[in-house]
């Protein structure tokens, strides 16, 4: 299957890309995969990631040139599209290089059906001012950022969840991708629990600690889930050390961590949105962020 190389292609001309649709279960609901490179070994692992993840997506490799001319990253991004395609044959790749700043032409490449894939910040970063917290900050579709070390070991999908609609876009996101790699699904709880409430029996597991009204917000979303991807193996984590400690407990055995975007409205009662968090503190899993729907 041949590649293809587009040096000029602004990011106003890009069609937008094509909504996704859920497979019953079997794949993640995304049909492209785009892919910032920038010739670093953490893009590389990015790429080796993304092209791991979903063989059956389209990944397009992304060079942000910045005011360079044209063409100055060709033979590079060449090279790295044959070296794919010896690696994963069969396997639809891309290439672009595009004028602008990175962040920006990242974001702009954002979208239903989509997910951008970068390499985590150099080690030893604590800023969240960084390439990968730039592009999920413009965000309009999921980001995955990748460690520079990928344990094969790990497995499992969890996700944060407090019960705002971002929190749920980011469930079904979860959802998705457990159910397309045949792996379980955590969700981290982390709303406020009321201590007088009633036990409720939401179908997973008995709940004392939750407002029946928020229960059944939870209780809903895994009945879409379950609809959605049959099959689908769900345990519930309560984040009742706080939404660090949990996110740090469920990243030492899970492959993929998943989180909205921002705990506006939230109740989750961190110092730092739990993208921001997730970013800085998970250094051994693989991240993705998912905006609201």
């Amino acid at each position: 299957m041949p590649w293809e190389l587009t040096a000029n292609r602004s990011s106003e001309s890009r069609p937008a890309p094509p909504r996704a649709v859920a497979q019953g279960g079997t794949k993640p609901v995304t049909h492209t995969t785009v892919v910032g490179w920038d010739g670093s070994e953490n893009a590389q692992t990015a790429l080796a990631w993304a092209c791991d993840r979903s063989p059956s997506d389209r990944i397009v490799l992304v060079h942000a040139r910045g005011d360079s001319d044209p063409g100055a990253g060709h033979n590079r991004l060449y090279e790295q599209a044959e070296s794919v395609r010896e690696t994963h044959p069969g396997l639809r790749i891309t290439c672009e290089e595009l004028p602008g700043e990175a962040s920006q032409v990242l974001a702009d490449m954002t979208g239903l059906g989509t997910l951008v894939v970068l390499g985590a910040a150099r080690s030893g970063s604590t800023s969240t001012a960084t390439l990968p917290m730039a592009v999920v900050e413009r965000a309009h579709g999921p980001v995955a950022v990748i460690p520079a070390l990928r344990d094969g070991s790990r497995t499992g999908v969890a996700v944060w969840f407090d019960g705002t609609p971002m929190s749920r876009s980011a469930l079904s996101f979860a959802a998705g991708e457990a159910a397309g790699a045949g792996e379980p699904l955590t969700i981290i709880d982390v709303r406020r629990p009321l201590a007088d409430a009633p036990a409720v029996h939401g179908g997973h597991e008995e709940n004392g600690d939750q407002d029946p009204a928020q229960w059944r917000v939870l209780h809903d979303a895994l009945v879409t889930a379950h609809v959605t991807h049959p099959g689908l193996a769900v345990r519930r984590m309560a984040a009742k050390g706080g939404l660090a400690s949990a996110l740090l407990e469920a990243s030492r055995t899970a492959r993929l961590v998943v989180t909205g975007s921002s705990t506006e409205d939230s109740r989750a009662g961190a110092d730092l949105d739990p993208a921001g968090r997730a970013l800085r503190e998970l250094s051994g899993c693989a991240v993705v962020v998912v905006p609201e729907a």
